[in-house]
């Protein structure tokens, strides 16, 4: 009996080993590629956030203007560039010390619910996971690598207490998984499912004094989502107005409509928004089995076998069949938990690929839960996983020469230049003030695809706006607008002094100051003569 327990753990330490080992070679791997050295202007924004925290500035709540994601992996990061420096890499490599933990915590899930070669072929699916999750879950975009851990720790503690037996401890479990259900809600809504369908049956299934469990677990969900509450007192509601808004996919000009008129636009919205996601359903699921780098088609056809995998395996234990009784129960929740995140993606009007993103884990167990009794299709399974887990190695070849915009040469040009404000784009203005570290200020008022305004700095952008001599930058990738600018200048006969570098050109010492703005519908940028007091 000891021999086989120590037999046991021997084999779970070294699974673990494996684990960590391939995650940190990937990863670290991945840090060194020109697509993960560099990141995007949401995790930027994030590391502004990071840099005014280590310079003891300013403490955010949640993300600077908006009200979805908190702001705790911005403090983690904080801590990484006080040791090691303010960067991108930085930045990614706080993110690896939260999604570790989470893959660990999978495994135990995995190995619950199958043995533990299983498990460990489950997990490595998660390591050689699509480029997708690799990029989002490495770069702090407020929740996704987050959700990995916080829906995992939920499972676990909410299997824990259904399966404990009734004692004095009980009260404390409730009112701890209560708090790590309240936390990891204020990280990213993401948690949400998991908390309705693992953490409030396990606390309402309780055996005694249910009532007293339901006040402890209600106290720590408070406690655990009080820094999101603290903000929206601060702001007015500003996570409440936010998630109506994105529900209802409405704005304000909506809202001062007739009730009726009101009523019709949330219908019609709402009709077009869920036939827009059916539409590309597929394509956004193939996404976590296949790699672009197959053609687009393969994702789709992929993604259509991925839904049928998940409706089956729904069906199969919703309905009370599959594999024996002790695990029935789990998996009919996990069937539960992909009804439940679905409906709130279509509740909260996600669209992109990247919202599937907190039931990747999931994929494993739908395969491995379908195949338990039949040992054919439980090594078929096996099989595909590790055949899907090499094609995604693959793929992350042509996904790491990627490169994306890289602000580093912009910053030493604008610095040497001594550039301080400037108009730019969102997606190159964050990068290059975040590279900056504080000694460029920017404004995201050029709109170069005409998407809406995002200003995460509205005290930044009237600082560019107050200024005598603002300078513009275009990335390579906005010549539409930069045409324009052009055209601008010379129909004003403005001089100017335009200097290229790597990903765009900057725009500055202008004979007459340049202004800009931008007409609200069809979010166009209009640039004009600024006028000096």
């Amino acid at each position: 009996m000891n021999s086989e327990i120590g037999e046991k753990i021997l084999n779970l330490k070294s699974h673990l080993i494996i684990i960590t080992a391939l995650f940190l070679i990937t990863r670290i791997l991945y840090l060194f590629t020109p697509a993960g050295s560099i990141g995007d202007a949401d995790q930027a924004v994030f590391g502004m956030m990071a840099q005014k925290i280590t310079a003891f500035e300013e403490f955010p709540f949640v993300y600077w203007e908006n009200q979805y994601a908190g702001a705790a992996g911005a403090y983690i990061a904080a801590m990484i560039f006080h040791f090691f420096g303010s960067g991108f890499v930085q930045l990614r490599t706080a993110m690896m010390l939260i999604v570790l933990p989470g893959l660990f915590l999978f495994y135990f899930i995995y190995r619950r619910l199958f043995d533990g070669n299983v498990a460990l072929i489950s997990s490595l699916f998660l390591v050689f996971c699509p480029y997708l999750v690799l990029n989002y879950t490495t770069g702090a975009y407020g929740g996704y690598g987050e959700s990995f851990l916080g829906t995992a720790l939920i499972i676990l503690m909410s299997w824990k207490m259904s399966e404990q037996a009734e004692s004095q401890s009980k009260g404390c479990d409730a009112f701890l998984l209560g708090l790590v259900s309240g936390f990891f809600v204020y990280i990213q809504f993401y948690a949400i499912p998991a908390v309705l369908v693992f953490a409030i049956p396990a606390v309402w299934r309780t055996v005694g004094n249910r009532r007293n469990q339901i006040m402890m677990f209600s106290g720590g969900g408070l406690i655990g989502i009080a820094p999101l509450i603290v903000d929206n007192v601060m702001t007015g509601g500003a996570t409440l107005t936010r998630a109506a808004a994105w529900m209802l996919l409405i704005g304000r000009e909506d809202i001062s409509m007739s009730p009726l008129m009101v009523f019709r636009s949330v219908v019609l919205q709402k009709s077009a928004y869920l036939a827009d996601w059916l539409v590309n359903a597929p394509f956004m699921f193939g996404q976590y089995v296949m790699p672009g780098l197959f053609g687009r088609n393969l994702q789709i056809a992929s993604g259509i076998f991925l839904m049928a995998v998940f409706a089956c395996y729904i069906v199969v234990f919703i309905k009370g069949t599959g594999t024996s009784e002790s695990l029935r129960s789990h998996h009919k929740q996990f069937a539960f938990y992909l009804l439940v995140f679905i409906l709130f993606q279509w509740v909260a009007s996600l669209r992109a690929s990247r919202h599937f993103m907190p039931i990747f884990p999931i994929i494993p167990i739908a395969f491995w839960g379908l195949s338990e009794k039949h040992a054919l299709f439980k090594m078929l399974s096996g099989v595909a996983l590790m055949v899907l887990s090499v094609f995604q190695a693959i793929g992350w070849n042509q996904d790491f020469r990627t490169l994306q915009f890289d602000p580093r040469p912009v910053v030493q040009v604008m610095e040497r230049r001594g550039i301080r404000e400037f108009y730019t784009s969102y997606w190159t203005g964050y990068p290059i003030m975040f590279i900056g570290n504080g000694n460029l200020i920017g404004s995201p008022m050029l709109l170069p695809f005409h998407e809406p305004f995002g200003d995460r700095r509205p005290a930044y952008t009237e600082q560019v706006l107050n200024s005598r001599a603002p300078a513009f930058f275009f990335g390579s990738g906005e010549t539409s607008l930069e045409s324009e600018f052009l055209s601008f200048l010379r129909t004003r006969k403005i001089r100017y002094t335009k200097i290229a570098v790597q990903g765009g050109r900057i725009y500055d010492s202008f004979s007459q100051p340049v202004a800009v703005s931008f007409r609200k519908k069809g979010w166009q940028t209009i640039f004009s003569l600024k006028q000096i007091n």
